[in-house]
């Protein structure tokens, strides 16, 4: 999960149990291990969502789609213009930002990371948008939720600097697994700029002219600007931020994003969010090796359907495969 929203699916025979849009649950998962040991893994908080409905002669049974506790700062915005002061705490802005909407299990990175300018919101912006444009000012992921239904984010991180939680290989995984490259847009010139009106506009510049990379203007002859336009870092407090963005961007410029699928059987520790595995897959002709962000789980409540559906991700460089983020 990078900030992506989890949802809940629940079928419910005697569907006055709950009330859509009004109240909430927390599904629990056990596990049942053939040496005894019994473990129970809690699995968010999500709002009930309204159902569809399959009605027979005598029942009614309610499949809800529901949606985590983020959904509620989704759908609701300012109502007004909000200011937050420049010398405000990030994360105490955060938290007063979720506090409108009745969210105050909020677990945050302790910091003394400040606003370096006095902002005024726009009363239709919604909840959620405006937290993250915090965190993006922090540097820290997009907010998401724990397993433990709290509100949380963690500093920004390469990969290279994540601790794997598991290493997945060829005896672990159930059938086969799939590998996808992402065929995007590439360069070799980044510009990254912050324009205010009450600040000077900060620029970085960062070129790739490395012999080695295929798409390099040293190789190709001629400046590719990635993503056609300068990238506009609004959020961005001072320089140090627009050069770290510029970094960032100069890395994915020359790399494509590669996602491999894989299915194991049940595993209590794997889901959660921010969570790195490394793969040690191969077959005949192909292999998929190295340490992947878990964008994605899905695992079922039944026996029939307990396995872990995992996606995988990272980036790597073209014609390269080395990681990058």
């Amino acid at each position: 999960s990078t900030g992506a929203a989890m949802t809940f699916d629940m079928e419910l025979v005697g569907p006055e149990a709950v009330k859509p849009l009004s109240e909430f649950v927390t599904p629990f998962v056990t596990y049942q291990f053939d040496d005894g040991r019994t473990v129970e893994r809690r699995l968010g908080v999500y709002v009930v969502a309204q159902p569809d409905a399959v009605v027979t002669q005598s029942t009614a049974t309610m499949r809800y789609p529901c949606e985590d506790i983020l959904s509620v700062a989704r759908d609701a915005t300012l109502g007004g213009i909000y200011k937050i002061n420049s010398g405000a705490n990030i994360a105490e802005a955060i938290a007063d930002l979720l506090e409108l909407v009745g969210i105050t299990n909020v677990r945050l990175p302790r910091s003394t990371k400040t606003t370096g300018y006095k902002r005024a919101l726009s009363g239709e912006m919604p909840i959620i948008e405006a937290a993250n444009s915090l965190c993006d000012a922090a540097r820290w992921w997009p907010l998401s939720m724990a397993l433990d239904g709290a509100v949380t984010t963690q500093p920004s991180r390469l990969l290279s600097q994540s601790q794997a939680v598991r290493t997945i290989t060829n005896d672990d995984y159930i059938n086969a697994w799939t590998h996808r490259p992402t065929r995007g847009a590439v360069g070799n010139v980044v510009i990254v700029r912050r324009e205010r009106s009450d600040q000077p506009t900060l620029i970085a510049r960062r070129v790739n002219n490395d012999a080695d990379s295929p798409i390099s203007v040293f190789n190709i002859g001629r400046e590719v600007l990635y993503g056609g336009a300068p990238y506009d870092a609004r959020d961005a407090e001072d320089q140090d931020d627009v050069d770290a963005i510029a970094d960032r961007l100069i890395e994915e410029a020359r790399s494509y994003e590669r996602t491999v699928t894989v299915t194991v059987p049940p595993d209590p520790d794997l889901p959660g969010p921010r969570r790195v595995i490394d793969l040690d897959l191969e077959t005949a002709g192909w292999d998929a090796r190295g340490r992947y962000w878990l964008r994605e789980f899905s695992l079922g409540f039944t026996p029939q359907d307990a396995a872990m559906n995992l996606v995988c991700n990272r980036l790597v460089r073209f014609e390269h495969g080395e990681d990058v983020s």
